[in-house]
């Protein structure tokens, strides 16, 4: 239960660095690849709903060519409820982000344990602050 209770505050600690890291970010316009990837590609933006425009959606984008169907299903929902305001695209990139610093951090969590001898119930704890420094540097790195 102890562990259970640290790793839920560790999440927590995750999840408010990053925001209070990239919270300024969000007030900010369109950046570089932004324009050619959201503003001027037509093919994400969902306007009336159809299931049509939400597969299009999903399918397009110039970020690579395998695409980026989840990214831009995202944007897609973003831009249906708020049009192309940035500032609620960024606040919904920066939820996606620190969801998966937490799923960082439980993947390391899960990688450590196994790692660990069995029955070796003195490193959880330390297991447990590793894995959490992992995801918070991975939070907060600069490429994010």
């Amino acid at each position: 239960m102890q562990n259970r209770n640290l790793a839920i505050s560790f999440s927590a600690a995750i999840m408010l660095i990053g925001l209070a890291a990239f919270w300024p970010g969000l007030s900010g316009g369109f950046l570089f690849d932004d324009y050619p990837n959201l503003v001027l590609d037509a093919d994400w933006k969902v306007t009336d709903g159809q299931a049509s425009e939400w597969l299009r959606a999903m399918q397009h984008g110039i970020a690579s060519p395998t695409g980026r169907p989840l990214a831009m299903l995202s944007f897609a929902i973003n831009h249906y409820f708020t049009g192309l305001d940035p500032w609620p695209m960024k606040l919904t990139g920066l939820i996606w982000h620190l969801l998966n610093g937490c799923l960082v951090f439980c993947l390391m969590r899960a990688v450590l344990d196994a790692a660990s001898l069995p029955n070796n119930r003195q490193n959880r704890n330390a297991d447990t602050f590793t894995a959490a420094t992992v995801a918070i540097a991975w939070t907060i790195h600069p490429i994010q």
